[in-house]
């Protein structure tokens, strides 16, 4: 780049978040790239966290740390910080309070934006515990259409969007609607990326550029070791964007795919002895889909784990009753 640096904003919206807290901010003050804000937004945390952000903003006016009248859930919280990111702000970025941006992060997202007017979010490799995650890209082609990436990963073919830390926004999409995440679900990151690609380009950086940490005491993991929510979101997602992005028979035969993904899923937990919340769970799940639980179907599917995979079911079975 030669010039100005174009303006970028930073988010962090955080609660309880003091273990990884300053590792993060340190991460942030360690980039190549000089032109930023960073904005922390504190969800009534109850640790250290307002003190340790605090402490930085106190040392660096580019950092602004923003507390909450009242503690709000994680997607409100994002959406905060989002309504706080400068008029001037060219590009956001999201970095979870967990996770880490290497040294280079922001000036190689930059570059693809500035080469590339058309592109509205940016991705790259990220590092996860000792996996490489967002690959699939194929080299040396760094831009392909809102549209088609779309369609791959409705496919299932990659996924890129692992978490919003792996992305930059163009600035511009993010103020386009009054609210940039949709509702409350934890996958409102992924939806507002679908919306957006019906209008703009997918720009990728060969390079792993940040660190997303493995943390099981997140909001987000704990709502992935819920059985089947992960699973039920893609199916959230085909159902909404799949006649978008996807010819009719993508749409329906991509659909078969995770809906048998998900009746194996069911099985297993049939083994696992699961109680009626959880059952009731997938059923109020389903039915926010407009779909129901089809007994007759898991019952085949277990009966089949049972001939075919024997072995395995009487041990997912004898596992349930010793941790009884």
């Amino acid at each position: 780049m030669t010039g100005q640096q174009p303006f970028v904003s930073i988010i962090t919206p955080v609660y309880n978040g003091e273990k990884y807290l300053a590792s993060c901010i340190e991460s942030v003050l360690g980039q190549s790239y000089d032109n930023w804000e960073y904005i922390i937004v504190n969800n009534r945390s109850t640790d250290r966290t307002r003190e340790i952000a605090q402490a930085y903003a106190g040392k660096d006016e580019r950092i602004t740390v923003v507390d909450n009248e009242a503690f709000v859930d994680v997607i409100t919280n994002h959406n905060i910080a989002f309504r706080r990111i400068s008029p001037d702000s060219s590009y956001c970025k999201v970095l979870q309070a967990d996770d880490l941006l290497f040294p280079d992060c922001i000036t190689s997202m930059v570059e693809v934006f500035e080469q590339y007017p058309e592109v509205g979010v940016v991705g790259a490799y990220s590092l996860t515990g000792k996996d490489v995650k967002c690959t699939g890209m194929e080299y040396p082609d760094n831009v392909i259409s809102g549209r088609e990436i779309s369609r791959r990963v409705l496919l299932g073919e990659l996924y890129p969007f692992w978490s919003p830390t792996s992305l930059m926004i163009r600035s511009g999409l993010i103020r386009r609607p009054s609210t940039y995440y949709e509702g409350r679900r934890l996958d409102a990151d992924v939806d507002a990326l679908y919306r957006d690609f019906t209008g703009c380009d997918f720009g990728f950086v060969y390079q792993v550029l940040t660190f997303i940490r493995r943390n099981p005491e997140s909001v987000t993991a704990k709502d992935k070791s819920k059985a089947n929510t992960q699973l039920l979101s893609h199916v959230r997602m085909l159902q909404k964007y799949g006649p978008v992005y996807l010819s009719e028979h993508e749409y329906k035969t991509r659909m078969k795919v995770l809906l048998e993904k998900y009746y194996r899923l069911l099985a297993m937990n049939v083994f696992r002895l699961q109680g009626r919340d959880f059952w009731r769970s997938q059923e109020k799940s389903l039915g926010e889909l407009g779909r129901t639980l089809q007994k007759a179907r898991l019952a085949k599917v277990v009966m089949s784990d049972l001939f075919f995979q024997p072995r395995r079911s009487l041990h997912l079975v004898k596992r349930a009753l010793i941790s009884r």
